[in-house]
């Protein structure tokens, strides 16, 4: 949204790329939290075999993680955090503000994210200090 307003003034193309980038985005994290919850699925379904196997009981299938369920959290969760640059893209009326009001909303969701996924010994907001005490 942020490349596409600021080269056009056009709300129009801005909601465009954000309901673009809206699908897009979670597609792409419902997608990844499926294949990532299918195969432990999987893991616990051969282990559950193996020990039925071995102690010839019926296994304990009523924990298994359900991949579409995950799947569906993650694209809920994605979406939740992509309305916020959508919505403040949608409803300001001038150009310059739409960016402006895109631009925080996007770059907290890019920061936010970043440090969920970045292991606490390499987030940059720690300090060195902080890092070799932990």
């Amino acid at each position: 949204m942020i490349g596409v307003g600021a080269v056009n003034e056009s709300k129009r193309a801005m909601l465009v790329s954000g309901i673009a980038g809206f699908v897009s985005g979670a597609c792409s994290m419902a997608i990844d939290e499926f294949v990532s919850v299918y195969a432990q699925y999987n893991i616990e379904v051969a282990q559950i075999k193996r020990t039925r196997d071995v102690d010839g009981g019926s296994g304990d299938r009523s924990n298994l993680p359900s991949p579409t369920l995950a799947a569906g959290a993650a694209a809920l969760a994605f979406a939740a955090g992509a309305a916020l640059p959508l919505l403040s893209g949608g409803f300001v009326r001038t150009w310059a503000g739409r960016v402006a009001a895109v631009c925080p909303s996007a770059a907290g969701e890019c920061l936010s994210t970043a440090r969920r996924r970045t292991p606490a010994s390499r987030c940059p907001s720690r300090s060195a200090r902080d890092r070799r005490t932990s």
